[in-house]
């Protein structure tokens, strides 16, 4: 059948599952060829949609421009109006967006969600903590190396006024303890010795230090984020201390590795270590009320994202990317994660039924 001119709305813009708008847009090249029984094929060398906002369950997401080239599209008459079922597009460039993800919407659902975070197993870093009135009313300096991926309690090095204090973990949880072993406190407890937990050992006789234990953080990692609700892997030793996190400034850069990250139907496939991709940084004036991570060269390979009924495939992606985790102590009705992305470049962007 011969094309015909597009509809002038952006009715042709519904995905089902998705409530999408937009303000103006243009296009190049547009042609829709429609078929007797409602379903059309929609083409168009390029489209620019201006004030785009999608909303989720769950989820908002605005942006500001984006720009397709090379699209092709299936429409198909559902729930009584035209809806696009699948799409490809080669190349997108997306400008200025920003993701508000309701609190627990990430986790949301009965059942379980796989979890991958391979990317984590060569993690190298620094992170500092500042705890003001941290232990005995006394400011603290906390220093974490992170080295392949892993935590070693013995190169942690904790400044306070005096002597400095030392860290270590043992089956009962992370402790903090004056130089000379004689005072410990715990930090945080562990209800069961979790996995990627080496234990530290006393050093045997008066003033000697003994191994302070190590944390594998991928397996670690991987069973507290997996833990059922309500059973912690690890929780504050005592609730007196969860006061410490408002009080609790974080600096740090970490460098995450290649590999994967994934959780149910959310997947991405990190690259670019040896070039310096992915090199985060984390800042927060109180980890209690927000940390922001960002990368300034964020890369990737592969990214697919799980919809109501269809998949978003994504075979490379560029991006300059922060991310805003708030805590508890946030204003009243604040979103958990608020993502920004000033300028992003994705490659052959397709969505297709879920497998």
């Amino acid at each position: 059948m011969a094309a015909t001119p597009p509809p002038s709305s952006t009715a042709f813009l519904r995905i089902p599952g998705v409530e999408l708008a937009c303000a103006s847009f243009t296009t190049r090249a547009l042609t829709l060829t429609a078929q007797p029984d409602g379903h059309a094929t929609l083409a168009a060398a390029a489209i620019v949609m201006q004030a785009v906002r999608a909303t989720t369950a769950g989820a908002r997401i605005d942006i500001e421009r984006v720009a397709l080239e090379d699209v092709r599209a299936e429409v198909a008459p559902i729930a009584g109006a035209p809806a696009i079922t699948s799409f490809v597009a080669r190349h997108v460039v997306v400008e200025h967006l920003q993701v508000a993800l309701a609190r627990g919407a990430v986790v949301a659902g009965d059942a379980p969600q796989p979890l991958q975070l391979d990317a984590l197993r060569t993690l190298d870093g620094l992170v500092h903590a500042f705890v003001k009135d941290a232990l005995w009313f006394a400011d603290a300096d906390v220093a974490v190396p992170i080295r392949q991926g892993a935590v070693d309690f013995n190169a942690i090095v904790i400044e306070n006024v005096g002597p400095n204090s030392l860290m270590g973990v043992s089956p009962a949880g992370i402790h903090v303890t004056g130089p000379a072993g004689q005072v410990r406190v715990p930090l945080v407890a562990f209800p069961s010795p979790p996995p990627g937990v080496s234990f530290g050992t006393d050093g045997g006789f008066p003033f000697a230090r003994g191994d302070r234990g190590r944390i594998d953080l991928l397996p670690f990692l991987h069973a507290l984020l997996e833990s059922p609700p309500g059973q912690p892997l690890a929780r504050p030793a005592d609730p007196n201390l969860s006061g410490a996190l408002a009080r609790t400034r974080v600096k740090g850069e970490v460098q995450l590795g290649d590999g994967t990250l994934a959780r149910g139907g959310q997947r991405i496939e990190l690259a670019g270590r040896a070039a310096g991709k992915n090199r985060c940084t984390l800042d927060s004036p109180s980890i209690a009320q927000r940390l922001v991570i960002g990368v300034p060269q964020f890369a990737a390979t592969a990214a697919s994202l799980a919809l109501p009924g269809r998949e978003l495939r994504i075979a490379a992606l560029d991006a300059h990317v922060e991310a805003h985790f708030l805590g508890h102590d946030s204003p009243p009705g604040s979103p958990g994660i608020l993502l920004s992305i000033e300028l992003a470049k994705l490659q052959d962007v397709a969505m297709v039924p879920a497998s």
